[in-house]
């Protein structure tokens, strides 16, 4: 779990989110029969455009066996509520990971690139926003590429709390390790990503 080219969900047809880490896990669910028997009703909601009943289709599931949560469908719930454009579903769900999977990498991962601006405009609640970025950092792999992006996230969750310094700190951070180890890694257009964040904050601190 430490790649970030994007996700293409299989529960969340047609979602392309770029720079959200790609979880074997959820990749893996299983075949079509595996996920109706796991989650009965879910496709079919997902193939109807049923959002809602989609998401009631996992929290059933969820409640009969926990396990299928943590196993990667949190993935499918997050991503059908932000289809929803559910701002306080996205939050509360955000909450309640953070508050029973703080310390699930994998979670706090896929978490803070969902709920993480990376521009001036923040969507969701911004303080889960940097716990979930601050946790993702914290129990990312120094000097993987991974490592790199949680760091310039991070930066975005201080700036969208106000916290200049710290956000300049944590970006350039980044950039420094994308320059380090662009010879290992591809990091795609982050250092440039890194360039106007650093501009924007040094231009505009909050």
């Amino acid at each position: 779990f430490q790649a970030e080219d994007g996700i293409r969900d299989i529960g969340v047809t047609g979602v392309q989110t770029c720079a959200l880490p790609i979880s074997d896990r959820a990749a893996a669910a299983g075949s079509n029969s595996e996920i109706d028997r796991n989650y009965p009703g879910y496709q079919a909601a997902m193939k109807r455009g049923d959002l809602a009943a989609a998401i009631a289709s996992l929290d059933a599931a969820f409640a009969s066996r926990p396990e299928l949560e943590v196993s990667g469908a949190y993935q499918w719930k997050l991503m059908a509520l932000m289809q929803r454009n559910q701002t306080n579903g996205v939050n509360a769900y955000a909450a309640d990971l953070v508050k029973r999977h703080g310390t699930n990498d994998n979670i706090m991962s896929f978490l803070s690139a969902c709920i993480v601006a990376t521009g001036e405009e923040a969507r969701f609640d911004t303080s889960l926003a940097l716990v979930s970025a601050q946790r993702a950092a914290a129990m990312s792999k120094p000097d993987s590429r991974w490592a790199q992006f949680t760091e310039w996230r991070l930066g975005w969750a201080y700036w969208h709390r106000g916290r200049s310094t710290e956000a300049l700190q944590h970006i350039k951070a980044a950039r420094e390790g994308v320059r380090r180890l662009k010879g290992r890694y591809d990091f795609g257009d982050l250092e440039i990503e890194c360039d106007e964040a650093v501009r924007l904050m040094q231009g505009n601190s909050k």
